[in-house]
């Protein structure tokens, strides 16, 4: 289908016992088209996929604790995170709210091509390569997009001679 089935927030928040992340989950599990919010969206009904929203959650909390427990062992998952994050290789709108980030543009065209080590995703813009950490993602699906993470200097994945072509 290619629409979104999914959303996720993410927010650092500073307690007495430390800093601690705060995760929500929405997933479309078993809406109809006239029920879902946007046109962009999806269910896993629509695509004829898994309704059971106990297996859902079991499988969700699993697999949640395994990424958690190999980020705490490696102190790292951004490849993994990488190579499956939609966003890397598509053309995106971020929208800001300017209060948020101190001002600027409040929308944003792009290509998005990579994720840095704090999770941010870099978009390629007209005016070049941005990090963002905050805002809302749309995927704008008129033309595909290649994204070349080979460096030229190296020859390796190492995104910093990204380029991006149609």
């Amino acid at each position: 289908h290619g629409g979104k089935v999914c959303g996720i927030l993410c927010e650092r928040v500073e307690g007495p016992a430390g800093t601690h992340a705060i995760l929500g989950i929405g997933l479309n599990v078993s809406m109809d088209s006239s029920e879902l919010p946007v046109p962009t969206a999806t269910s896993l009904r629509l695509c004829g996929l898994c309704e059971d929203k106990n297996l859902l959650i079991a499988t969700l909390l699993r697999r949640l604790d395994d990424h958690v427990t190999d980020w705490l062992r490696t102190g790292n998952v951004r490849q993994a995170y990488r190579e499956r994050c939609d966003t890397v290789g598509q053309r995106v709108r971020l929208t800001f709210d300017t209060e948020l980030i101190g001002g600027g543009d409040t929308v944003l065209d792009g290509v998005g091509v990579d994720v840095d080590d704090t999770g941010a995703i870099i978009v390629a813009t007209p005016e070049g390569r941005k990090a963002f950490a905050a805002g809302d993602v749309t995927h704008l699906y008129c033309h595909p997009v290649t994204v070349d993470l080979s460096c030229p200097g190296c020859g390796q994945g190492c995104g910093q001679g990204c380029r991006v072509r149609d």
